[in-house]
């Protein structure tokens, strides 16, 4: 008889695959890419499939350095130590596979980043990033651009520093900073809304630079600059712009006025799908009821209460002119009230968007209370006009306030049927979020099909104390669910999710995390 075979598991490629297709966080399969030569190729396709990092790979990347290099590096205390260009070698290598990166609160990291750069001036860490979602405090802002590689076509800035509001204090390397953006010769996608800038519109250097950008970006998103004359002009002529975000509460002075700004909306910007705004209900009003344009994606932040009448307004006037509309975002930064007793509850203020037969994505993100809410009968008969919905977002706290506190009343007539109704009339769904779910009663599906791809549920003010069984009537619905349940005085926030093997539809892997 032959001897059996030595040869190692790991060395069979078909098996590494399967064990590496498990691996859903990108830093690991860097970690396994960088083990052994053999694993290189196997881990970075896979890799490649979502190469998007949620915090810089770079930590894990220190070990790519010899020995005496590595060490120096993970005790931090060295900022002067010097990597030789030679050193480099299996670094570049794997770096030159990261494409995508999302940081936040660079911290250590930012040490290994000034090494890095100061060891090789001129020289990339990430040569090829194409997207980058950076978060980044005053402090850290210097760290910044490091990360903005000339192959840089998508930008995402979330910038604060650490005073009170939104509004940033003008600093040297925020001016550097915004200069090296300019000057990205690929860059496609900007989004800077997260903060206003106001203080740097006066710097014509830096408005001057923007205004190129508005010439030739696909996506310009930002608070300040843009509805500047030198800025919005150009915005409105370029060519390519699909999606616009701006603060249209900017008025007199320097700013261009919002009847110019509607006219300019509704007669240029050739190729624009997506229109956000950052205004009062006034002018949300204002601008919906005389843009006499459709647009498929519209997104509104108020900058205030929301008077229901004034929403039903604004629904109504986007049913009327926009009734091909995909996706509306509403969100608000206080409560939905009115003048009437009872007030005007959420159904009634959506009713008109029933005509919008072709809706994907809805988001309502405003203060109400239960009373306010839709129930089953209500939210059914919303799916049913929306066959194509793929996403629902309603949360009742535009700040993110979602928890049940002690002796708060959260059942008003919405419960599990409302999931059933989504699985029934939107067999698209994705996404589906809602506040005050008594999830007590978990009913039968039925004969209704299971559906083929992953679903995520988020049930917020909602007092859930059953929640493997809303998961397994969840996961008797779609194959690859999640849930999170934002908690309440009993329970902590949970994530929990399903996974069922494509091959096999009995056997299932439960996950429970808190959050």
């Amino acid at each position: 008889m032959a001897p059996s075979s030595s040869r190692n598991p790991l060395d069979i490629p078909e098996l590494l695959q399967a064990i590496l297709t498990l691996l859903d966080d990108p830093p690991d399969l860097v970690n396994v890419a960088c083990t052994c030569k053999s694993f290189t190729d196997i881990a970075l396709r896979t890799l490649w499939r979502e190469p998007t990092f949620d915090g810089s790979p770079l930590l894990s990347m220190v070990h790519l350095f010899p020995e005496d290099i590595r060490a120096s590096l993970a005790t931090m205390k060295d900022p002067n130590l010097h990597i030789p260009p030679a050193a480099f070698i299996r670094f570049d290598y794997y770096a030159h596979f990261i494409r995508s990166l999302n940081i936040w609160h660079h911290g250590e990291a930012a040490f290994v980043v000034h090494v890095l750069t100061r060891s090789r001036p001129g020289v990339w860490i990430f040569p090829l990033l194409d997207h980058l979602h950076l978060g980044a405090t005053g402090e850290d802002l210097e760290t910044a651009p490091v990360y903005l590689t000339p192959s840089l076509k998508s930008l995402y800035l979330n910038h604060w520093d650490g005073l009170q509001g939104r509004e940033i204090h003008p600093s040297d390397e925020l001016k550097r900073t915004f200069l090296q953006i300019h000057r990205l010769p690929h860059l496609n996608t900007l989004d800077l809304a997260d903060t206003l800038y106001t203080p740097l519109e006066d710097d014509e250097q830096v408005v001057e630079g923007f205004a190129g950008l508005a010439a030739r970006l696909d996506m310009f998103h930002a608070q300040s600059f843009l509805t500047l004359p030198a800025v919005f002009e150009p915005l409105a002529r370029n060519l390519k712009l699909r999606s616009v975000f701006f603060n249209a509460m900017l008025e007199g002075g320097p700013y261009v006025a919002l009847d110019d700004i509607i006219i300019l909306l509704r007669e240029n910007f050739p190729t624009l799908g997506t229109l956000g705004l950052y205004c009062t209900m006034e002018q949300a009003v204002k601008v919906f009821g005389q843009l006499g344009r459709p647009l498929p994606h519209l997104n509104l932040k108020i900058s205030s209460g929301m008077d229901a009448n004034d929403m039903l307004a604004v629904a109504t006037s986007v049913s009327t002119f926009n009734s091909h509309i995909l996706s509306l975002r509403i969100s608000a930064a206080g409560n939905m009230s009115g003048e009437v007793d009872p007030p005007i509850r959420l159904p009634q203020v959506l009713t008109p968007l029933r005509a919008c037969g072709r809706l994907r994505d809805l988001e309502i993100m405003l203060g109400f209370d239960g009373e306010q809410m839709l129930q089953d009968n209500e939210l059914s008969e919303l799916f049913r006009a929306w066959p194509d919905l793929e996403v629902c977002t309603i949360l009742n706290d535009a700040e993110g306030d979602l928890l049940a506190v002690e002796g708060e009343q959260t059942s008003f007539g919405l419960s599990l049927d409302a999931i059933l109704s989504a699985a029934r009339h939107c067999p698209q769904m994705r996404e589906l979020s809602l506040p005050f779910v008594d999830t007590a009663t978990i009913p039968s599906i039925g004969n209704l099909h299971r559906s083929k791809h992953s679903f995520h549920l988020q049930l917020s003010r909602s007092h859930v104390h059953n929640h493997s069984e809303v998961l397994q009537f969840i996961s008797r619905l779609w194959p690859a669910a999640e849930i999170t349940f934002s908690g309440c005085d009993h329970y902590a926030g949970i994530h929990m999710k399903v996974v069922t093997p494509p091959t096999d539809t009995t056997r299932r892997e439960w996950l429970q995390d808190g959050i």
